[in-house]
């Protein structure tokens, strides 16, 4: 047997609450996962048959002769999920106490209830129709930790509107959905700031709608990926974070570096190096070298080589050979007879077969 059945003691029940003028006043409902066995008649029944949990009572209605209870299984965390196949509405009987007023078969169409995983939790919300009689008067203990109804989120949302001088149906279907010819939508920042400021319900699904007109899909913002740091088009592409993830390497990189950086001292030879006029700087990154030679004054003319002739001495050993080259800082246009060509190795910096002049300012930069 399917479908909602008035037990006997619910029967009883109502012939007290007519004959008193009580209240039917329903206690809870409760929901298993059995049913009674072919030919068994639950209008005879006490309890479920397999009883498994109560549910959450969040408001009820009723109709003539028939009352609505509507109540929720999930509002609370369920530990592993079932499948509802038996609902019972209890109600108070003055002389008994607590009876099973009406049984509602779902095997035919049951419920199934998921277990709260941390991340998802489906609310099941069950409408139990049930015969009532003339009762005039009926109460329900509701439950605190029950969620709204749909029907009570669509009254509070018509009470609303109709504060604001519209209708619900109104509101639904009268908004603009930007399908008119030259009809143009908000952008989406100013569709998404009106909805967070505070709006009338009837420009809700408007804004709602631009803003969302204004967002890129998910596929299309796979299609604006890019791995590489090559776009010239502002305001265009998504940066992938896996090249975002490379950025961060190389710039946590040249952090690293750069606070390594050494400041290597250079000695010059007073016999061939005006000490006061311009300055040498060594510094060390990475273990890379670099040199900056501003405004060097020799003091005297003459061939220097490589083999006997020693310019500058570094504070540490570089272990690495190049040749490089001072350029004069001059007016003259023989400029290619005053170049002086060096050579670093160790920890000297030679003179490299080439003629030095004197009161000639020289610069020159050396990586290595």
């Amino acid at each position: 047997m399917t479908g909602t059945i008035l037990t006997s003691k619910g029967l009883r029940l109502i012939t007290k609450v007519l004959a008193s003028s009580l209240p039917l006043a329903f206690s809870r409902v409760a929901v298993g996962t059995g049913t009674f066995p072919e030919g068994y008649n639950p209008f005879y029944a006490i309890g479920l048959n397999k009883y498994k949990m109560d549910g959450e009572i969040s408001g009820t209605y009723s109709n003539g002769e028939e009352a609505t209870i509507i109540f929720q299984i999930g509002a609370q965390p369920i530990e592993e999920s079932f499948i509802i196949t038996e609902v019972g509405l209890f109600a108070q009987d003055p002389d008994e106490g607590e009876v099973l007023y009406a049984y509602l078969n779902l095997s035919s169409s049951p419920e199934y209830v998921y277990a709260t995983n941390g991340t998802v939790q489906k609310l099941v919300e069950i409408e139990f129709k049930t015969i009532i009689g003339e009762v005039e008067h009926v109460s329900v203990i509701t439950s605190p930790n029950a969620l709204v109804t749909k029907e009570e989120f669509k009254q509070e949302l018509q009470k609303k509107i109709s504060h604001d001088g519209g209708d619900i149906s109104e509101t639904i279907s009268q908004f603009e959905d930007y399908t008119r010819e030259n009809s143009t939508p908000l952008d989406a920042r100013t569709a998404i700031s009106r909805i967070v400021s505070g709006i009338k319900h009837s420009k809700f699904v408007e804004y709602t709608k631009a803003a969302l007109m204004g967002l890129v899909t998910i596929g299309e913002m796979r299609g604006l990926l890019v791995n590489h740091g090559l776009c010239t088009e502002p305001g265009k592409f998504f940066l992938d974070a896996a090249y975002g993830k490379y950025l961060t390497d190389q710039i946590t990189q040249l952090n690293s570096d750069f606070s390594t950086t050494k400041v290597i001292s250079l000695t010059p030879n007073p016999d061939w190096i005006k000490s006061d006029a311009g300055k040498v700087i060594c510094f060390k990154i990475a273990d890379r070298y670099i040199f900056q030679f501003t405004e060097v004054i020799f003091l005297k003319d003459g061939h220097v080589d490589f083999a006997d002739t020693v310019l500058w001495t570094l504070g540490e050993n570089t272990s690495s050979g190049h040749v490089f080259v001072l350029r004069p800082i001059s007016d003259k246009t023989d400029n290619y007879f005053h170049t002086v060509r060096l050579y670093c190795y160790n920890d000297k910096i030679y003179g490299h077969y080439s003629n030095i002049y004197k009161d000639i300012e020289y610069f020159g930069l050396l990586v290595i």
